[in-house]
């Protein structure tokens, strides 16, 4: 087997589920325990806290986009946001990289936050 120097490199799931709580504004409060840190703990809980709030985000979504009439334009880039994130947790979509900073930029327009169908954006 040849051995490929343009193999893709892929981000370690502490590191996607950062990317995914930032562009979904997820309450740190929640996400990490007390801080940020990069224990294995640390990560596992990001990780696992992430996932939840993605899948119930997303099942909040389908519920919504099943009832009969219009969606608001909003909800619709909204669902685009959720399918992307989805994809960098499962791995077969790259998160985008942090800057210079450290800090994430949302160059592909991703709608950050959530879409509340009660009461619109939180």
């Amino acid at each position: 087997m040849k051995s490929n120097s343009r193999a893709r490199t892929v981000a370690p799931k502490p590191e996607r589920a950062r990317y995914v709580a930032w562009l979904l504004r997820l309450d740190p409060s929640k996400v990490y325990r007390i801080a940020p840190d990069a224990t294995a703990a640390g990560n596992q809980h990001l990780v696992d806290c992430v996932f939840d709030q993605l899948q119930r985000l997303v099942e909040e979504a389908a519920r919504f986009k099943s009832k009969p009439g219009p969606k608001p334009p909003r909800f619709l880039w909204y669902l685009r946001t959720l399918e992307h994130c989805c994809a960098v947790m499962s791995g077969t979509t790259e998160p985008l990289p942090p800057n210079e900073h450290g800090e994430f930029e949302n160059k592909d327009g991703y709608r950050c936050g959530t879409y509340r169908p009660e009461g619109g954006d939180v």
